[in-house]
């Protein structure tokens, strides 16, 4: 038989001598059914991983040479994917995700395993006659040579190490060209393993044409030194709404919106700026700096949370600032809305009213979105030109396309197709995730898909970004975002708005996002320097995206004291990961305390950059947790529970006259981890490990209503669990 050690390849003449010709086809097939059956009853029973190792052990002789020859036999059957130098995890195409299972022991029963067993013998021995048929029509007299030759292509390439360096970048890595239309690109698609008529349906596709520039008259407007450095930068005229908001500005004395296409409004209060001091104020701004910035500068970039936490609250020492404000921006203003909008509007009320105790009553408000709808003031007449943008609504294929209600490949895994797709052939990209665990694992797979082919060129111009990254982090991602070193970046909101990434030609959304104006916002992030772009969201297997797959609702788619008050749903009692990797002892990130119960217990696995990592310490009364790097093949979800305490009631009413209370008070929640589960890639428990943890204890508040002791009769009378019915009402 053909062996290998550790997947070096042997001598195709010495592959040849070991073998008879004659028996070469029998051998196959006797070992395709014996692993047949192996991994029918791992993925019907065991729900674990399946490695090139375990295979050997449950049959005899078996080597890789073989596993490629029945890939030459059956195309795309058997998958490999290197996951160290001495281990290679196999997955077989047609046996994924054949048995439905969740996070307990499924029951199969053994008929429908034995009928699924012969009927993967049946497809062998049909392919076989195929492959059979094939030599024939093409005068392949020795069909064995024929295949000895063919499975050295569908050998898999060898385990590559892990780059080190996060930022390290070739020239020779950033020089691309992209030469290929984004019409053409979309008719690729057509061609690739992961499309499966997503786009015979046109109602998944819209074009959104190109529009010219509309420009206005501003001479008027704008002062001699303003108009002759606008020329300098070649700008000899602005889009006419910009100038309508100018005039309503600065002749007519009123508050400003902006509501256009993506960046068009920023230019405009980017070019109406006379250059004088201009600085940044924000929470990385070193201590030293601060009070120079306060006594000198005329204009000033921050957020809401430092006027919220550092400038008003220290209005006095800013006094000389606020006496002399004239105009106020606030950039992307769709952004604040529900909780988080009503204390921004509070907070400029604020801003509103020591500005005239300082004496200074003249403030202008200039607000600018690209997705705002039905403002009291608004310039809405668009004159920014911008390309041709396809926009596609892309449903994942069904796992079992014979069964309409089976699960759909999930929507990290078709992303990171799409996104390999796009990068190989030059197209800048930024993908939206939801949630940051999502922006890692989509990240994970793509470096681990570009590893496989050996694009350490594209590998390296890969980066994801979210928050929780250091500020050194953060910085060196977006200089290299915005000179264009990168190729692809993969992100929660976080690059939604606020940051200049320079121009990209496609916007991937990995899952529906959560409101239309984000959707649009996120959209706009393409095209930007009125080149033709794309738009895809690939939606996940969520009610809500699938939903919006099947009908598109919208038609366009057929296209107090700051020390108290916390104005956005982020702790400030933060975990330190620290990288412990050969003695670096370096903070990779910083976590708030509710996640750390579900990100860093230990054992767990943590990602960053893609990167694996494993938990060895969480010192719960220190706020810090131990990391080393670690190339594993599986993730780990918590197994916990939380106990929630009312400490003391505020407040209470009664419901509707009865005699059941609403109450409102403080309450102490307490979450423990006391283990957890190894996930493999398919999502099935490979085993479960006990860990000692201790509690960790927030305070909040809260509110809770009791359960009339009827219901919980009536629940029990239907057989209905009360803990459930509980958790599901709290959801609604």
């Amino acid at each position: 038989m053909l062996k290998r050690n550790k997947l070096e390849k042997e001598d195709a003449t010495t592959i040849k001598k070991k073998r008879k010709s004659n028996d070469i086809i029998k051998d196959i097939e006797k070992k395709f059914e014996a692993i047949n059956i192996f991994s029918a009853f791992c993925d019907a029973h065991l729900t674990t991983a399946v490695t090139f190792q375990g295979l050997q052990k449950a049959v005899a002789d078996l080597t890789i040479e073989d596993l490629a020859a029945i890939n030459v036999i059956i195309p795309n059957f058997v998958k490999f994917n290197p996951v160290s130098k001495e281990s290679i995890e196999i997955e077989f195409e047609n046996l994924k995700n054949e048995f439905s299972f969740n996070k307990s022991l499924p029951t199969i029963k053994p008929d429908a395993v034995k009928k699924f067993i012969k009927q993967q013998n049946d497809l062998f021995k049909k392919s076989l006659t195929q492959f059979k048929k094939h030599c024939k029509e093409k005068n392949i007299v020795n069909i064995n040579d024929h295949l000895l030759y063919e499975l050295e292509k569908h050998i898999p390439m060898p385990y590559l190490e892990e780059e080190e360096d996060l930022f390290g970048l070739n020239e020779e890595d950033t020089n691309t060209n992209n030469n290929i239309s984004i019409p053409q690109l979309i008719e690729g698609f057509k061609s690739k393993p992961f499309y499966h008529q997503q786009l015979d349906n046109l109602a998944v596709t819209k074009t959104l044409p190109s529009k010219a520039a509309i420009l206005g008259e501003s001479n008027d407007l704008l002062s001699q030194r303003m108009i002759t450095i606008l020329k300098d930068r070649g700008l000899n005229q602005l889009y006419i709404h910009q100038t309508e908001a100018l005039k309503g500005l600065l002749h007519e004395g009123q508050h400003v919106i902006v509501s256009t296409s993506t960046a068009s409004c920023r230019e405009f209060t980017d070019r109406q700026v006379e250059y004088s001091h201009i600085s940044t104020f924000d929470g990385d701004t070193p201590s030293d700096q601060r009070s120079y910035i306060r006594n000198c500068a005329n204009i000033i970039f921050t957020n809401p949370d430092m006027l919220h936490h550092a400038i008003l609250p220290n209005s006095k020492l800013w006094n000389r600032f606020l006496s002399k404000l004239k105009y106020v921006v606030v950039d992307e203003l769709h952004v604040y809305n529900g909780l988080f909008g009503t204390h921004v509007a509070f907070i400029m009320r604020r801003l509103r009213r020591l500005c005239e105790m300082a004496g200074n009553n003249q403030i202008q408000f200039i607000s600018c979105s690209a997705t705002i709808s039905n403002p009291d003031k608004l310039v809405d007449v668009d004159g920014a030109p911008h390309g041709k943008k396809e926009f596609i609504i892309w449903n994942p294929p069904l796992i079992n396309p014979t069964d309409k209600n089976s699960e759909r490949r999930g929507a990290i895994a078709e992303g990171a197709d799409l996104l390999e797709y796009l990068l190989e052939n030059n197209i800048r990209t930024i993908a939206f995730c939801k949630m940051r665990k999502t922006c890692e694992l989509l990240m994970k797979q793509v470096r681990e898909n570009l590893q496989k082919k050996q694009r350490k060129d594209i590998v390296n111009r890969v980066m994801s970004y979210r928050g929780g990254y250091t500020a050194e982090t953060r910085r060196n991602i977006e200089s290299q975002m915005f000179n264009g070193e990168l190729l692809g970046i993969i992100a929660t909101n976080a690059l939604e708005l606020g940051i200049d990434i320079g121009s990209l030609d496609a916007v991937l959304m990995v899952g529906v996002p959560w409101s239309i104006s984000a959707l649009w916002q996120q959209s706009g992030r393409s095209g930007r320097r009125n080149e033709d772009s794309l738009s895809l969201i690939i939606c996940d297997n969520s009610p809500l995206d699938q939903h919006y797959a099947l009908y598109r609702p919208d038609p366009r788619l057929r296209p107090y004291p700051s020390q108290y008050v916390k104005i956005r749903n982020i702790d400030d009692d933060l975990f330190a990961v620290v990288d412990i990797t050969d003695n670096r002892n370096i903070i990779l990130e910083e976590v708030e305390l509710q996640r750390v119960g579900f990100e860093l217990y230990e054992g767990a696995v943590f990602i960053h950059q893609g990167r694996t990592y494993l938990v060895e310490e969480c010192n719960i009364d220190k706020r810090y947790s131990k990391v080393h790097l670690a190339r594993v093949d599986w993730t780990t979800s918590q197994r916990d529970y939380t106990d929630v305490d009312a400490t003391s009631t505020k407040e209470m009413k009664y419901v509707m006259n009865s005699r059941y209370a609403v109450s409102l008070g403080r309450v102490k929640v307490s979450t423990v981890v006391f283990g957890y589960y190894r996930i493999d890639k398919r999502k099935r428990i490979i085993d479960s490990h006990e860990i000692y943890m201790d509690p960790i204890v927030m305070e909040s508040n809260g509110i809770w209503t009791d359960i009339p002791g009827s219901a919980l009769t009536q629940l029990k009378c239907l057989d209905i669990d009360p803990m459930a019915a509980i958790h599901a009402a709290c959801k609604l």
